[in-house]
This record gives structure tokens, sequence and C-alpha cells, in this order.
């Protein structure tokens, strides 16, 4: 099984449905995702996730799902060599992660569609780092074709 694709996937219900699609794709392809979560809404209604037998869920303490965490030997034990990264709120998590993940030389992808308060600025930022910064539909096409190498300056 090739183990080249991880997802942070955590939504609002802005970027839930292309979430949800990411998450669905990854399953029915053998991919695996780790589930990052910071904090319990109070409600609990982030609490109750459904889980495969090939997803993790792992709890950070700040915005990089990186920091503090044991995500980089995770994903090193599983010889994963991409991150996609989708979820809440651009300018803090989602950003704070994707800016980590290519620090320490993975693969890194943005899946712009799939990231609430994704700004027209964030394009160019996260690919002047090397990020790529993809829609759904082409995360999902490079899954199921086998494609490896999302991240750009890794093409």
């Amino acid at each position: 099984m090739q183990r080249d694709f991880v997802a942070d996937i955590a939504g609002t219900t802005e970027v839930l449905p292309a979430v949800r699609r990411l998450a669905d794709v990854f399953r029915r392809e053998g991919r695996p995702v780790v589930h990052i979560v910071r904090l319990y809404l109070p409600d609990g209604s982030n609490a109750e996730q459904q889980i495969g037998p090939n997803e993790h869920i792992l709890y950070k303490p700040r915005w990089s799902a990186f920091f503090r965490t044991r995500l980089l030997e995770h994903l090193a034990e599983r010889a994963v060599s991409t991150v996609v990264v989708a979820g809440c709120n651009y300018p803090n998590c989602p950003r704070s992660t994707l800016v980590d993940a290519t620090q320490h030389d993975l693969r890194t992808v943005a899946v712009r569609d799939a990231v609430s308060g994704w700004i027209a600025d964030a394009d160019r930022e996260m690919t002047g780092m090397g990020i790529a910064c993809l829609d759904t539909s082409e995360v999902v096409a490079a899954i199921r074709t086998g494609r490896r190498g999302l991240g750009r300056r890794h093409l």
C-alpha cells in the first residue's frame, strides 16, 4: 500500500463538505489520515469523529499540528512523505501546520476550498514556500491516479 498522503482534516460548516470528501477518498484509497484536534467544542460536536483502521486522532496544544506532538514521528514510522492540510481557519492552525510541514522537508499541500478563511494572498504566500495550493478535485484526482509528489518543490 502506498503511504504517501496524510491529511489534517477538521472543519467548520463552511468547508465541511470538501473536508468530508477528502476524508472519504483517503479512506477508500487506503491512505492514512490524521485528525488533528486542538480543543473540544463546548457542545461536544467534534468529539465524535468516525475513524477507520488507518486513521488516528492527534491532540495538539497550539496552532501547528507539529508543535509538541508526535506527528513527525508518526509520519516517519509510516513512511509518509506528503501532508495534505484541510480544516479550520487558514490564518491560524492550517497556516502554522503547512509552514511547519514544509520546514520538515515534507511535500505539503493546502486544499484551498477545504480550508476556512482562505484568502487570495494565501496562494502567493504558500506557493512562495513551495507549498502546493490545490482544490479538492485536484487532490482527489491525484490520489485516484496514484500521482506522487504533489508538493510543488518536489515535482
